[in-house]
């Protein structure tokens, strides 16, 4: 099982690099969005990123307009293929497949329950993810009483 798990890692992997390799060679460029356009997006999201739901009401919130089938996967600029998105998810996310989404999704899952059973690939996981910047960020901007994390 563990060499299907890999092997279908690998192969979305490579998918998304040769859809990748594509869209360039076809030269799409990004059209961007008009203020009314913008504005229709974060109606439709109700002013909250679609991924972790924070409230983005003003443009100060470093809002983002993300396409749902990135442009440099066969995405288009159409009004159907954005959502708001906040700046970290947007990062996050990048131009992942939907599978690949899934798939982080469920693995991020087993991380968290190996991290609250206190298991020994729990704690493996806890310390190598305080070392990363994204998730070090988070943490200090999510519980900023306590002490600045050091790596």
């Amino acid at each position: 099982m563990v060499r299907k798990l890999r092997s279908r890692i690998d192969r979305l992997h490579k998918l998304r690099g040769k859809m990748q390799v594509a869209t360039k060679e076809k030269g799409d460029t990004h059209k961007s969005l008009t203020a009314n356009q913008k504005e229709e997006v974060a109606r439709k999201t109700g002013y909250k990123c679609h991924i972790c739901g924070k409230r983005l009401i003003s443009a100060n919130h470093r809002r983002q307009y993300d396409h749902i089938r990135a442009k440099s996967t066969g995405g288009h600029d159409g009004m159907r293929n954005y959502l708001l998105a906040c700046h970290i998810c947007n990062k996050l996310r990048g131009a992942k497949l939907s599978e690949e989404v899934q798939l982080l999704l469920a693995l991020g899952e087993l991380a968290r329950r190996a991290i609250l059973e206190k298991t020994e690939l729990g704690d493996v996981i806890a310390e190598t993810a305080v070392k990363r910047h994204a998730i070090k960020g988070w943490l200090e901007r999510s519980f900023p009483s306590y002490p600045k994390l050091k790596p």
